[in-house]
């Protein structure tokens, strides 16, 4: 599910549209951006800046097994990256460099025992 207001400026919080989609797929990719601090409840306490694709095509099924595809640009586009990656069983922190990827195990590891 995804909310097609996430990141909009003029959302006043109280209008959520929740959408449901069965089997997504990336079908078509283009351009360039840095999602800036993205972060995951997955990968606790941690941000990154994360390269993803500017603009891309899904395909799925809504619902009611209807196939759909659209696209998504900017903010919305990153959602589907990341909830897809998910479904691929990729997360944020496989798309940053080794070393930063390296410096959070060890942080995490370094907070574990101490707890």
């Amino acid at each position: 599910m995804y909310d097609l207001h996430a990141g909009d400026p003029d959302d006043d919080g109280l209008t959520h549209e929740f959408k449901a989609l069965v089997n997504p797929e990336i079908i078509d990719a283009a351009g360039s951006i840095i999602s800036e601090k993205e972060a995951c409840l997955s990968v606790v306490d941690f941000s990154a800046d994360v390269k993803r694709y500017e603009t891309v095509v899904v395909k799925a099924l809504d619902i009611d097994g209807n196939p759909l595809e659209f696209k998504a640009e900017g903010i919305f586009s990153v959602i589907m990256q990341h909830e897809i990656d998910h479904l691929d069983g990729i997360l944020f922190i496989n798309r940053i460099s080794v070393l930063k990827r390296t410096l959070y195990k060890k942080k995490l590891a370094k907070e574990l025992k101490t707890n």
